[in-house]
């Protein structure tokens, strides 16, 4: 059991160290020899672990791509299970929208679409990435199936059209942050909402 913890242990510090040094320098950043030295382990067990350079930068670009909203899917989804009320739920969906497009999740944003870049020519990642993004749809489609059987929004809307709209514009969001437009984010962000709950049948 230790040997299996230590393993694991190794493992995850191996790819946060990736993750830190394409977040700096980008995936020609990536050294083997010193992430090998820094997580304490050797350049072995990175081979045995991702078994090759290029299978190490996956992984970490696959990691950056799902980081940053684990705890959003699963609150909207104990949400549609647990709200009692439509206005409850409006409330709830209303602070999760805004919480989504804060500065906080900023960096989230900007690797993904990073992410995104680097897979244009590397099957290999476009798939798994592509993976990541149906298992979000089929989340939020199901979060959204439950309030609509539940009657927390309209028995009319289309939840597999909307949900493929929010995560089409949160992932399209970095294209229009720090001003690269001139669009008033703040408006803008009113906009997105009032659609979304006219779509959602909520007002």
């Amino acid at each position: 059991m230790a040997t299996t913890q230590h393993h694991t242990s190794s493992k995850e510090m191996i790819l946060a160290l990736a993750i830190t040094q394409i977040d700096r320098g980008g995936e020609a950043s990536i050294r083997v020899k010193q992430i090998a030295e820094d997580a304490g382990t050797s350049v072995t067990s990175i081979y045995h672990f991702y078994g090759s350079r290029e299978g190490l930068i996956e992984a970490a670009q696959i990691a950056r791509f799902e980081g940053g909203y684990e705890g959003t899917r699963a609150k909207f989804l104990a949400a549609a299970q647990s709200v009692e009320t439509r206005e409850d739920f409006t409330q709830f969906l209303e602070a999760q929208v805004r919480e989504i497009f804060t500065a906080t999740h900023r960096m989230n944003r900007r690797r993904r679409m990073n992410v995104a870049g680097s897979a244009i020519a590397r099957p290999d990642l476009l798939s798994a990435i592509n993976d990541v993004q149906r298992r979000w749809y089929a989340e939020l489609v199901d979060g959204l199936r439950i309030a609509k059987e539940r009657g927390l929004i309209g028995k009319d809307a289309d939840v597999e059209s909307i949900a493929t709209w929010h995560l089409v514009t949160v992932n399209g969001f970095p294209a229009i942050e720090g001003d690269s437009t001139g669009t008033d984010v703040a408006k803008w962000l009113e906009f997105y909402i009032d659609t979304m709950f006219r779509a959602l049948g909520l007002r």
